[in-house]
């Protein structure tokens, strides 16, 4: 392969080809979280958008729910013992502030004191107690558990990355969504708030038509070294060949009648589509770049329908946290 036109910091050129030595070699798809992007001063989080973690089982069971499902702790009583079963919530504030914390949940013992709470705690400071009293009904009900009277949770939130942890505590509560909100929001309990997107990942458009319409091309992934990823191609050419682009900066040049997203940093290839149009490229991600850094993909399929042959995914912007 030629050497790349475009100037590439030396950490990038170092990170490159370990990206593409671990997307030939592939990795086994895992469950990945999402960073949850503050829009507006609200943030809405599914509790099935994290991965599940120690005791704590997905359900369908109690109807009314939002989204896919809802959580339940099914582990034993952790009243002294924080920790357990963490699910973690990363999230990306842009207007900062004081964000109230509200979560949707549910609870069906005749005690309003039994079975109604969880530990929490944002970006790992002192693990507290989070409760509702509410029974046999979703609400929003929340509280922290304070040494000398209860108050609702609220968070002083900088600009920036961070982290809100829920560890079970009450053996059978039930999270179906949490928000966090500016007091400037006219209705931060709304269940149908739709999910924050994530920021993480950015859809910067440009695909070109095929067969099967435009392909689509989607991120998934934290971005912490270690850590899953994948780039999941679909509305593409059935059992059609691919070639990934991946570039270090973004240039939209004119190509082949369509654009090409990326700078040619790194050509990957060939990958072949499944009988559906779809390719999952599983991966970890590699280490070496800054917070703050940029990578772009997009993903160019052999399809006769295109205007020279070729059809094209939107371009995908990766933001290292």
């Amino acid at each position: 392969m030629s050497s790349p036109k475009h100037t590439v910091s030396r950490i990038q050129r170092l990170a490159l080809p370990m990206l593409a030595a671990l997307l030939w070699i592939g990795a086994a798809p895992l469950a990945a979280q999402v960073t949850f992007c503050e829009e507006g001063g609200l943030v809405a989080m599914q509790i099935e958008s994290v991965p599940l973690a120690g005791d704590w089982v997905f359900e369908s069971t109690i109807p009314s729910y939002t989204g896919s499902g809802y959580y339940r702790w099914n582990g034993a009583d952790q009243f002294m013992n924080p920790g357990q079963g963490i699910l973690t919530f990363n999230i990306e504030i842009t207007t900062p502030g004081d964000y109230e914390m509200y979560w949707r949940n549910y609870h069906d013992d005749p005690d309003p004191g039994e079975e109604n709470d969880t530990w929490l705690r944002v970006d790992g400071s002192q693990w507290e107690k989070c409760y509702s009293s509410v029974i046999n009904q979703w609400n929003w009900h929340t509280q922290i558990d304070g040494p000398t009277f209860d108050y609702p949770p609220v968070f002083t939130l900088s600009a920036g990355s961070h982290t809100l942890e829920v560890s079970g505590r009450s053996h059978n509560f039930r999270i179906d969504r949490i928000h966090l909100a500016l007091d400037t929001v006219a209705n931060p309990k709304s269940p149908s708030s739709p999910e924050s997107t994530s920021c993480t990942w950015q859809d910067l458009g440009n695909s070109l038509a095929g067969t099967a319409g435009n392909p689509q091309l989607d991120g998934t992934g934290t971005l912490v070294a270690g850590t899953p990823m994948s780039l999941d191609l679909t509305s593409a050419r059935p059992l059609s060949n691919v070639a990934l682009f991946v570039g270090a900066s973004q240039t939209n040049l004119a190509f082949k009648g369509g654009v090409l997203v990326p700078a040619p940093d790194l050509l990957l290839g060939l990958f072949t589509t499944d009988g559906a149009g779809s390719l999952v490229l599983p991966s970890l991600w590699p280490g070496g770049l800054p917070s703050g850094a940029l990578l772009y993909f997009q993903e160019w399929i052999i399809d006769p329908a295109g205007p020279v042959g070729l059809a094209a995914s939107n371009g995908l912007q990766a933001k290292q946290p």
